[in-house]
């Protein structure tokens, strides 16, 4: 079953997360998930990773993260960061939700990568918190020379 209260609720976590990283707002985004160590891994583009290994050959696929890093990254840049979201699809059963949706990662108004995340979210006393970020991970072929 969805709700609509739900699907409005959970597109405001996303919007607080887009809103956050335009902002470098460490203290908003640090309110998203349900603790500092959810899962955020992404999965390299199996295209990128050919190229990726032209120049690394140990590249791996998975990249893990973590969440308190990407937070530390956003907010110590020295370039402007933004993130948008389309085709975003909420399944909810008002208790635990998923979130699917494409992405591109903008700093200084350049797409830098983009792909698909899924977010697990879990509802709490506190409204809806993020449990987990999954991400595919495409980037651009380096410029031509």
């Amino acid at each position: 079953m969805r709700l609509a209260k739900d699907d409005a609720a959970i597109r405001a976590v996303i919007e607080a997360f887009r809103i956050g990283i335009i902002a470098r707002d460490k203290v908003a985004l640090n309110r998203l998930p349900v603790s500092p160590g959810i899962t955020f891994i992404a999965s390299i583009d199996p295209e990128t990773l050919t190229r990726v290994r032209t120049r690394r050959a140990d590249a791996k696929r998975l990249v893990p993260g973590t969440y308190p890093a990407f937070v530390d990254d956003i907010v110590s840049s020295k370039t402007r960061s933004e993130e948008t979201f389309n085709d975003i699809e909420i399944q909810s059963d008002g208790s635990v939700a998923t979130v699917y949706f494409s992405y591109k990662f903008k700093e200084d108004d350049v797409v830098t990568n983009w792909g698909h995340e899924s977010w697990g979210l879990v509802a709490t006393d506190d409204g809806w918190k993020i449990s987990s970020i999954n991400y595919s991970l495409t980037f651009p072929p380096p410029p031509k020379r």
